[in-house]
């Protein structure tokens, strides 16, 4: 009776270390609130100039909000201006990554909502 105990509880280890290696993963923490900073007058005269580089007709730009992250490496702005046929486009958001003492990249202007791409921003901060 004894060698047939010693099975039955190498089993009953073996099956709860399994089971033990199946649980449900820990969801993930919530990410960190979102740090958001006014741009400084001159950090927003570069960010609005870099939006305007890249426009058909920047004469046209209309520009809305600005959420820009706390260590100023990313931003979203809303913009309207005129396409090449002449029409405005509705508000569309600009994703802009740089460094305030490198300049703004090229921004990315597309039809996101502006929440949307302050969700974005979070991998930058």
């Amino acid at each position: 009776m004894g060698g047939f105990m010693k099975p039955v509880y190498s089993f009953f280890i073996a099956s709860a270390l399994v089971l033990t290696g199946c649980a449900a993963p820990k969801p993930l923490p919530p990410p960190p609130p979102l740090q958001l900073a006014t741009p400084s007058n001159e950090q927003k005269a570069a960010i609005l100039n870099a939006i305007l580089s890249s426009l058909k007709d920047p004469d046209s730009a209309k520009f809305g909000r600005i959420g820009m992250l706390s260590n100023s490496k990313a931003v979203c702005v809303e913009v309207n201006a005129k396409n090449a046929f002449g029409g405005y486009t509705g508000f569309q958001t600009a994703a802009l990554v740089g460094d305030p003492e490198i300049g703004w990249a090229s921004p990315k202007i597309s039809k996101i909502d502006f929440e949307k791409c302050l969700e974005v921003l979070r991998r930058f901060q």
